[in-house]
Formats: C-alpha cells, structure tokens, sequence
C-alpha cells in the first residue's frame, strides 16, 4: 500500500503541474494513471471520478486512444461495482473505438472484459465465443499475458457449466503462462481456482496443496482479498474432511480479512460457513449466532 500512496501522491504533483501550464493530454494521463491506482486501492468512486474527468480530457483533445482508454477502465470499474448493463455498454463503446483505430491490443483487451461480464451475467454462449475472440487476438500478437488472463476467464467459465476436465486443462495452461511471465498474482489466482476445481472433482488433496500454494503467493504480494477467499476455500474443504478445528480457524482468518477490506459478500459467506461448522461440532448457540449475522 505504501507504493500506491508514493504513486498517488506524485501522479497528483504531476497533475498539479500540468494544470499550471495547461497541459491537456498531461493532465488526461496523470488523472487515468490516478484512477488506476484508485482502482488497485479500492476506492471506486476516486476512481469513478477521475476517469469521467479523463474521458472528458480525452474528448476535448480529440484523442481517440486516450478516450477508448478511459471507457475501457471505466467498463471494468462497473464490473467491480456489479454494474453489469453499465459494463457491458461502456466496454463495447470501448471496442467500437479501439476497431476504428485499429488497436488490436485495445480490442482483445475489451473483449476478455466482455467476456467477463457475460459470464457474471450468466450469458454463457456469448461469453465462451467473446473470449475465444479476445484470445485469437492476444495469440495473434503473442501476448502472452493476455492469453494467460483469456484461458483463466474460459477455465472459470467451464467450471460454472460443469466442464471440469476442460477447466482443469485450460487453468493449468493459464498458470503455465503466468509462470512463464513471472506474474504472482496470475499464478496465485491460477492456483485458487484450481483448487476450488479439485474440490468439485473430489481430489481433495490436490486441493488442499493449491489453495496452500495460492495463499503463500496472495500473502506475498500482501493481496487480502485473495488471502481471504483462498482460507475461505481452505475452511470448507476442511470441513469436507473432517478437521472441524482447522476449518474454524482457517475461517475466522478469511472472516476478519474480509472485514478488514469491508467485502461485505466475503464476511456473510464465511459467517454462512461458520454457523454450518459450529452445527457439525454442536455449538448450537454459536452457529444460530453467526446464522444470523449471516443473515443480517
């Protein structure tokens, strides 16, 4: 966090400065730069607000580029904000500016978000085909980082319509690339999903030694949410082989991270998790307890 309060205050030097000699396209650049360290601080509407302020900069000084960009960032904000009918306009007048000044990068780029969200839109058939385009794309122009991200979103996807042999295939190519490129939080989320599969395909093992790999690597790159949601994934698999006390604690962990980070959706399934475990070990006032925060 401390690298992102360093970035942040020299963007807003720099912008300070622009502003001084009225330096349009400077001041557009610092302000995008700017909501991008909003958005990997989770501060959404600093970045909200500093992309509109882009967008608008952009459009002034008539750079198409500039402005493909702000809405590209701005359709994943709406992703991360559940704004899913917002996402999906922004992102495809994204597109429509990256095709007409043909950015092939910009276009695979918005259309593995597109995919993103027809996928958190249950729109299956599109977001199989949307991704398939943004990774023909990405091999076109051996972007490796790219493909990496495409074949982790198809992975996920296949595990959502039960395709678990093409999802282990496909996540296991994801992670392939992403230690090629050496990119840790690729490989850590890599790794979560394929544990969370192993659970589903009942080789329970392998989960375990993923979810434990992708823990170490979210604590590494000090990234809560991940290290949340890998012991969130670990508390239920030990609840799924019996070890209820290592399931409590792996638990509460997820519990006060994802309180720590006010992921209101995190705390209520791990509270959900909680109260089924304080059952299985006869705490009955514990778990009508938690049932009820869950609920709450």
């Amino acid at each position: 966090m401390d690298r992102l309060e360093d970035a942040q205050e020299a963007l807003n030097k720099a912008l300070s400065l622009y502003e001084d000699i009225s330096n349009q396209s400077g001041r557009a650049n610092s302000l995008k730069s700017l909501g991008d360290i909003y958005l990997r601080m989770n501060k959404l509407e600093d970045a909200q607000e500093a992309f509109n302020k882009t967008l608008a900069l952009y459009e002034r000084i008539s750079d198409q580029l500039g402005q493909a960009n702000s809405l590209k960032s701005l359709g994943d904000l709406h992703i991360m904000m559940n704004k899913l009918e917002d996402a999906q306009e922004t992102l495809n007048k994204a597109l429509a500016l990256y095709e007409e000044i043909s950015f092939q990068l910009g276009k695979a780029n918005s259309l593995k978000s597109l995919g993103d969200v027809y996928m958190r839109m249950d729109k299956f058939e599109d977001a199989q085909e949307t991704l398939n385009k943004a990774l023909a794309i990405y091999k076109d122009i051996s972007f490796q980082f790219g493909m990496a991200n495409s074949f982790g979103s198809l992975g996920n996807l296949y595990m959502r319509i039960d395709k678990l042999e093409d999802a282990q295939e496909t996540l296991n190519k994801a992670l392939a690339l992403y230690e090629d490129i050496s990119f840790q939080l690729g490989k850590a989320n890599s790794l979560k999903s394929l544990g969370d599969l192993y659970i589903r395909m009942d080789k329970l093992e392998d989960a375990q030694e993923a979810l434990n790999k992708a823990l170490s690597l979210y604590e590494d790159i000090s990234f809560q949410l991940g290290e949340a949601n890998s012991l969130k994934s670990l508390g239920d698999l030990f609840m799924r082989i019996d070890k209820l006390e290592d399931a409590q604690k792996a638990l509460k962990k997820a519990l006060a991270l994802y309180e720590s980070i006010s992921s209101q959706l995190g705390e209520a399934n791990s509270l959900k998790s909680l109260g089924d475990l304080y059952m299985r070990m006869d705490k009955l006032e514990n778990a009508q307890e938690t049932l009820n925060e869950a609920n709450s």
